[in-house]
């Protein structure tokens, strides 16, 4: 995968990444400092049970939070997952999300989608991880 300065994520493939502890994974295959989320993902983060260890990557600066303006809410996609696309889409960045039907309309938008699937598989090519540390994972 590319290297990128930072990356915008979703709220989807963060928490999965946080709730097995390999949140520096991302970090390492992309080779990059920081994270970026919609505010909106941040909302939806902050009902989470790691928050408190979430806040601290926050506090380190680890983790930039933007505020995406003039997005409509939809029925059929959260806020997060709006705002995560037009954020990603203005950066021009890779956009880490895991939801089917959102990356689709991702997408349609000329935005790069990496779900948790192909970061993995991508991980393995690169060897950053090895099929057991892949296994242990899902």
């Amino acid at each position: 995968m590319e290297e990128k300065e930072a990356l915008v994520i979703d709220t989807s493939f963060i928490s999965s990444f946080f709730k097995i502890k390999q949140l520096n994974l991302i970090f390492r295959a992309f080779n990059v400092k920081k994270i970026i989320i919609a505010k909106a993902v941040l909302r939806e983060l902050e009902e989470s049970i790691f928050y408190e260890e979430f806040f601290e990557l926050l506090e380190k600066g680890n983790i930039i939070i933007k505020e995406v303006k003039g997005i409509k809410s939809s029925g059929d996609f959260g806020d997060g997952e709006l705002e995560s696309i037009s954020l990603a889409k203005s950066m021009d960045s890779v956009l880490l999300m895991n939801d089917k039907i959102a990356e689709k309309l991702a997408k349609d938008r000329k935005v790069v989608v990496v779900n948790i699937h192909e970061f993995l598989l991508d991980c393995k090519k690169r060897n950053i991880l090895s099929l057991e540390e892949i296994k242990q994972i899902i």
